[in-house]
């Protein structure tokens, strides 16, 4: 045997090509198959032809009549030779094998097919690649994150739609750019020094970044460059992914902000404040102590900090005042009390009031104390006649049975009535309507002879106009008197509104800001939990708005952003909870309500906006996306994540249009 013909025959057994012969009649049987089979897919070749196996038992079931049609075709055609679609096969062990053919047509004498050669590859490898990159491109494709693609010198040469989408920049302007497009000239030299330093030597680069979108707008992100090397491990490319934080930062700016005036008013209240933390079995150790309360007492935090009041103050005293405590945890409620205590700086007494902190359970699981030293207030009591006539806050004493028996002149300077008006009826009638159940808990506490030292209400006065009084109550059981101070709170409540408004509402539309939706949507879900009450969301937005603020400009854009938002006021219902998401972006949540009801709201909103003439651009447009709440396998994450993909489907399916989810 010569050196080709062992080549040749090694080529047929041990090659990546099976050289398959069949019969043309049923079943296709098998007249040759090349002994490289066993290897490649499993089979015994001698086993496959003695048994008659057909050709059409090892093609897929769901590819047989594909191959078969192309068969029949190529015969009508006449051709000699032609190539299948790719199809699978079982191979010995039954896996499904991809496979590449090309087959040649054998005729007889009278041009009678009579048989069929095949040539076969194994491209199940090669297909599970494909599939790979497809499913990454995808991937790309879909994510929200912002991807774009570099050479190794940095120019641009790919971005994915959420670039585009959320920086504004089409893929046209920015191929063959580099990302110094998006420089929004707030980053040092020395950073991007750092960052080419670092992956020119294949490292990945971590690290914030703020740049600038193409309408102007600056962002901030978490990006993540990461260099792609070829075969070779040279630097071909590199991916980078950013991830827009700028919603967080100013989320926790805010939160800063907030943990910074909650500092300010705890280190300077004029009261000695304290926190105490509440364990599973209801032992309670010292947790924090404000500036007053450690300037009162000569104790510290550092000194106080994780004991209980036994530890500190010793069993008698200690034990006493973890009674107080322990009514704080039973009644789950604010409860108030005179104390007299040794400490450092020597033997005081206190007004202490105890206000509790329940976690989602009802558990309490912190205690906030405050009392104010009243040792110099008891040693005048005797004198309280001159000050109930000077002081600037509102003194009274009444009797148990509802009636002020006398009262300072602050009175009637704050509310107008004279004193003999005010003490001709019972008290509770100058109490506003909506504050009188609480008024009459008071009340009833007085009666128990509970002090209170920590009660707001609203008075009415003589002109028609109520005003916020905050009390502090003293009861006196054997006179069967009260001995009240009142301090009139009306700018501060004002203030704490007008604070509570600004704080969660977009300053624009007017309506609830993202902040306080995320609030409202918590308390949603636990209810959805509790009651198993349907709970739906409505997503919207306006069909190309930043063309609008392109062509017409930004202050008529915010007008229209207002038109809108009036015009969803007048469909949505009262118990409707709707927020400004950013942007042009607005949400609604829809408690009480299945998807279906969302589904029709949305679109009574969508047909309003549309018929609707807006004076400066005349009609305006509007996407909704639509879902409703699965309590037993959704959360908060995948309740907003599923109305955002169905708004998506929308813009993408043509804009002004409904889609749900």
């Amino acid at each position: 045997m010569n050196k080709n013909t062992t080549i040749t025959r090694n080529l047929f057994n041990k090659g990546p090509v099976i050289i398959i012969k069949w019969h043309n009649s049923k079943n296709w049987p098998i007249r040759y198959i090349s002994p490289n089979v066993s290897i490649l897919f499993g089979y015994d070749d001698k086993e496959l032809v003695t048994q008659k196996t057909g050709y059409k038992d090892l093609v897929h079931h769901d590819d047989y009549k594909m191959v078969a049609e192309e068969l029949s075709t190529a015969i009508k055609k006449g051709e000699k030779t032609f190539q299948h679609k790719d199809y699978r096969i079982v191979d010995a062990a039954g896996n499904v094998r991809w496979v590449q053919d090309v087959t040649t047509i054998i005729q007889d004498e009278d041009d009678n097919v009579v048989s069929f050669i095949c040539y076969i590859i194994d491209i199940t490898e090669r297909k599970r690649n494909d599939e790979e990159l497809r499913q990454f491109k995808a991937a790309i494709q879909q994510a929200n994150h912002i991807i774009y693609i570099t050479d190794n010198n940095g120019v641009i040469e790919y971005v994915n739609p959420a670039f585009v989408k959320n920086i504004g920049y089409s893929e046209d302007e920015v191929i063959g750019k580099t990302p110094s497009i998006l420089n929004s000239g707030s980053m040092s030299e020395q950073y991007y020094k750092d960052l080419w330093s670092t992956i020119k030597k294949g490292d990945v680069w971590q690290e914030e970044i703020t740049n600038r979108k193409k309408n102007g707008e600056i962002y901030t992100a978490y990006q993540v460059i990461t260099p792609i090397k070829d075969e070779d491990g040279r630097i071909s490319s590199f991916v980078a992914i950013q991830n827009d934080i700028t919603e967080r930062i100013h989320s926790e700016q805010q939160l800063q902000d907030m943990k910074n005036e909650y500092e300010s008013i705890f280190n300077n209240s004029h009261d000695a404040i304290f926190l105490i933390d509440v364990d599973n079995g209801n032992e309670f150790r010292l947790r924090r102590l404000n500036r007053t309360h450690e300037n009162a007492t000569g104790l510290k935090t550092d000194m106080v900090q994780g004991k209980t009041p036994v530890e500190l103050l010793g069993n008698e005293l200690g034990s006493k005042i973890q009674e107080n405590y322990r009514r704080c945890v039973e009644k789950a409620g604010a409860i108030s009390y005179e104390e007299e205590l040794p400490l450092p700086t020597g033997i005081h007494t206190w007004n202490t009031w105890l206000s509790p902190v329940l976690d989602n359970n009802g558990r309490v699981i912190r205690i906030v104390g405050s009392s104010r030293d009243i040792t110099e207030e008891k040693k005048l009591r005797s004198q309280y006649e001159i000050f109930f006539n000077v002081t600037l806050d509102m003194l009274c004493i009444a009797s148990l049975d509802g009636y002020f028996i006398s009262l300072s002149p602050t009175w009637s300077e704050t509310l107008g009535w004279s004193e003999d008006e005010l003490k001709s009826k019972p008290y509770i009638e100058f109490v506003h309507p909506d504050d009188r159940k609480a008024t009459y808990n008071s009340m009833k506490d007085l009666e128990r002879g509970e002090n209170i030292f920590s009660f707001d209400n609203r008075y009415l006065c003589k002109d028609g106009k109520y005003r916020w009084l905050s009390w502090k109550s003293y009861v006196n059981r054997d006179e069967g008197l009260v001995y009240a101070v009142a301090r009139d709170i009306q700018d501060r409540k004002e203030m704490e509104q007008e604070l509570e408004r600004l704080s969660t509402t977009d300053p624009l539309t007017q309506v609830y800001n993202r902040l306080r939706f995320t609030r409202e949507l918590d308390m949603e879900i636990s209810r959805v939990h509790r009651y198993h009450h349907p709970l739906s969301v409505i997503m919207f937005d306006i069909d190309h708005f930043k063309k609008i603020n392109d062509v017409h400009g930004h202050l008529v854009g915010d007008d229209i952003l207002v038109e809108i938002v009036s015009l969803v006021n007048s469909i949505k219902r009262p118990t409707d909870i709707f927020a400004r998401w950013g942007g042009e972006e607005f949400i609604i949540l829809n408690p009480e309500t299945d998807c279906q009801a969302a589904f029709t709201q949305a679109e009574r909103i969508r047909k309003k906006v549309a018929e609707h003439e807006f004076p400066a651009v005349g009609q305006v447009t509007i996407s909704f996306g639509v879902t409703g709440f699965d309590e037993n396998s959704d959360d908060e994450r995948t309740f907003l994540s599923r109305v955002d993909d169905a708004l998506y489907r929308a813009k993408n399916l043509g804009r002004n249009r409904t889609e749900l989810m």
